[in-house]
């Protein structure tokens, strides 16, 4: 395909173009270098998604998100991370003995994903919801009190149908 196509094509969005046309990142290169060799678009994305160097960057993971196929991607990317519990009002329940607060899910009741990563792992590839902060208990499920994982710090937290990631900002010692 042609360079000047690039940002004339509907099938990348505009956000996704820009985080791979970004020549503050040392990949850019690569992705324009898959743009040019590639038939069509589908084939472009193809050589980007079986690129195991380009999953750490934002190109990789805003294209990832508006693609087919995107939640095995994710699921690969946090496979060692990934933990379960569930859910029967579509939410992750996180708290301590004097609040609880429901984090949904994307997704809905039933069983579902979560992890707890570094900083960086999943922005772009995910639904940012909110920030919390102090001691956290992660619960086995949104009806008790079961604790499943406890956490102290500054937390990002995102969610992508089914799956909920606590991305660890600061960490604190209780």
């Amino acid at each position: 395909m042609l360079i000047e196509d690039w940002w004339e094509s509907k099938e990348v969005g505009h956000f996704a173009k820009l985080c791979m046309a970004n020549r503050n990142f040392p990949h850019y290169e690569t992705f324009f270098k898959y743009w040019i060799g590639a038939e069509n678009v589908d084939d472009f994305k193809k050589r980007v998604f079986q690129d195991s160097t380009l999953v750490d960057t934002q190109g990789y993971r805003a294209l990832s998100k508006e693609s087919k196929g995107h939640k095995e991607r994710l699921e690969a990317v946090l496979k060692d991370d990934l933990f379960d519990t569930y859910s029967e009002r579509g939410a992750l329940k996180l708290g301590n003995d004097k609040f609880s607060v429901m984090i949904p899910n994307g997704f809905g009741d039933g069983k579902m994903q979560v992890a707890v990563v570094e900083q960086g792992r999943v922005d772009s590839m995910m639904d940012f919801f909110t920030i919390v902060e102090g001691e956290i208990n992660i619960y086995s499920d949104d009806c008790s009190n079961k604790v499943k994982k406890s956490l102290c710090g500054t937390y990002a937290i995102y969610n992508y149908s089914g799956i909920v990631v606590l991305e660890e900002w600061i960490k604190l010692i209780p």
